[in-house]
């Protein structure tokens, strides 16, 4: 990951902001414990709370809320309904949209997409070209990654790899071990 909690010390500090603080790029809701850096974007309906971090140029758009000590850095957008939060990372291009939630120090990088009503959690990593989908749950310790894709009510659990050209849909995976493509 690029972004780390040291670099909020990067951050251009906010006047003693009061709890309706709203941040001059965008006129979101920033708390006053959340450091949001001046470059990135917090649309107006958006919420960054507890000691969230919002770095670069990441976007926190529509309703979205990034909360607890999670970080959304790079180019990364946040929108849509979704919800980063505990220690999640969201960094790089990736896009997390619709009504889907990333927690529980779960990452997602690269050029990844979340979106609809699915979860990330417990450690999981989306990464390079991936997409998660539907309704998927991805969760401990999985990692999907390069052109992978997790779509409908799938469920990928345990310290599964996904990686290359490969689409899961609507089936569950669980345990240790590798799927892949040639």
């Amino acid at each position: 990951m690029n972004s780390t909690v040291d670099e909020a010390q990067e951050f251009d500090e906010q006047e003693a902001p009061g709890p309706e603080n709203r941040h001059p790029n965008g006129g979101g809701k920033v708390e006053p414990t959340a450091h949001v850096a001046e470059t990135a974007y917090v649309g107006p309906e958006a919420e960054v709370s507890g000691e969230a971090m919002v770095c670069d140029n990441a976007q926190i758009r529509d309703d979205a809320s990034v909360s607890g000590e999670a970080i959304v850095s790079g180019s990364a957008v946040v929108s849509g309904k979704a919800v980063v939060r505990g220690r999640a990372q969201v960094s790089g291009n990736a896009q997390v949209s619709g009504n889907t939630e990333v927690n529980t120090a779960a990452e997602i990088h690269g050029n990844a997409k979340v979106s609809g009503w699915a979860v990330v959690s417990d450690e999981a990593v989306v990464s390079g070209n991936a997409e998660i989908g539907g309704g998927a749950v991805v969760a401990e310790k999985a990692y999907i990654h390069g052109n992978a894709k997790v779509r409908g009510s799938s469920k990928v659990a345990g310290e599964v790899k996904i990686h290359s050209n490969v689409t899961l849909h609507n089936v569950e995976v669980t345990g240790t071990g590798t799927i892949h493509t040639s």
